[in-house]
């Protein structure tokens, strides 16, 4: 894989960190009860998330901070824009999170002439570990592109109730061959009141 795609996947995935934030109302439960996108959002003017971050071997610590809210967006530190509506948790070009959340849910997003990628809710509820901490109710959404013939991006997100992203990873496949090429797990946050 070369340093073009590294660099190009490292930032959207750090963009691709910060969580969200809205007033849409709870709308289920665990299962296949639908839940919303906003209950896995805490998007706020100073909150702050601290990662791990493994890229290609590389081990480093970055924060996250929302630092601005304009024009409907929460802006962080890392230049991303961040909003929830009534369709889900979105950024400027795409839904990471579509409602009702439901296991197996499946939407796409037209990024370009070139581009698609293409998601689907793999975990509805229920637990997830990142690092020493047990989170009690989480959604995994996964998200394709197929960039050439021989080689797919595949992110895998995690979000925590209330709190936001806690872990991501991303994969490339080249050949039938699995690449990993970031992973970003939390370690703390702040979150203001």
């Amino acid at each position: 894989m070369d340093g073009f795609w590294v660099a190009r996947w490292g930032l959207v995935l750090g963009v691709g960190l910060l969580c969200g934030s809205g007033c849409i109302k709870r709308v289920g439960s665990v299962g296949q009860v639908p839940l919303a996108a906003a209950d896995f959002v805490a998007l706020k003017v100073g909150n702050r998330w601290l990662y791990d971050v493994t890229t290609l071997g590389q081990h480093h610590q970055q924060e996250v901070r929302i630092v601005d809210f304009k024009k409907g967006y929460f802006e962080d530190d890392l230049g991303g824009k961040w909003s929830v509506d009534s369709q889900g948790l979105r950024d400027e070009k795409r839904y990471l999170i579509e409602d009702p959340v439901i296991d197996g849910k499946q939407w796409s997003s037209v990024i370009s002439v070139s581009t698609t990628e293409h998601y689907r809710v793999v975990q509805a509820g229920g637990r997830c570990r990142v690092q020493a901490v047990t989170f009690s109710k989480c959604i995994r959404v996964v998200s394709t592109n197929r960039v050439d013939a021989s080689t797919t991006l595949s992110n895998e997100f995690t979000f925590a109730e209330h709190l936001g992203l806690v872990r991501i990873e991303s994969i490339a496949e080249v050949n039938g061959r699995r690449i990993p090429q970031n992973l970003w797990e939390l370690t703390s946050y702040s979150l203001e009141p």
